[in-house]
């Protein structure tokens, strides 16, 4: 099911609608969808390069919409049922945890396409990350991932298409490593 859902998404980049597919898709991968944008964005910056920016911006800013939209589920569940399931002293120590290291939980999810930042919207919420962190870290990070595709696509086209699908995910980790290990240093200091 996932494989055709994929196929799919592959064919809509070459729609006429593309453009607006590309924003849902990008809207619903942040809250629910198991295909991440990038499966769309890549075909379509190839076909149309000049593009580029402006699909990286449409995909960044849906897809932080969408983000957002996860995070007012994710405090609505708790509010709702969240606070009947978790003893609110087990609820202080991840609200804590989340208050600590909010920025970087959302920084990595949303920059890393293995990590399924669905799932960290929605627990932002829930343990009441303060919305001004969550919004500044999916605007980064996804705006990041996106417009470092997109770059990569605009300078290199055709020939780097297979080399991101093979990559991504290990390139992706080491940066991630190395603003982790400059972040810890800089608090160190």
């Amino acid at each position: 099911m996932i494989k055709n859902l994929y196929d799919w998404i592959l064919r809509m980049a070459e729609h006429r609608l593309s453009v607006v597919i590309l924003c849902l898709v990008s809207f619903s991968e942040s809250i629910f969808f198991p295909i991440p944008p990038d499966v769309m964005l890549i075909p379509m910056v190839i076909v149309k390069r000049s593009m580029a920016w402006f699909y990286a911006s449409l995909t960044t800013i849906f897809s932080s919409i969408g983000g957002l939209i996860g995070y007012f589920i994710g405090l609505l569940f708790y509010e709702k049922i969240g606070i009947y399931l978790i003893p609110e002293a087990g609820l202080n120590q991840y609200q804590t945890y989340f208050n600590s290291f909010g920025l970087i939980i959302i920084l990595a999810s949303g920059f890393l396409p293995i990590i399924p930042f669905k799932l960290f919207t929605i627990a932002s919420g829930f343990f009441g990350l303060p919305i001004s962190i969550f919004i500044i870290g999916s605007l980064a990070s996804r705006g990041l991932r996106f417009f470092l595709i997109a770059a990569l696509l605009w300078k290199f086209g055709e020939s780097i298409k297979k080399f991101i699908e093979i990559n991504l995910n290990i390139l992706a980790i080491l940066l991630v490593i190395i603003i982790l290990i400059l972040y810890f240093l800089y608090r160190m200091l």
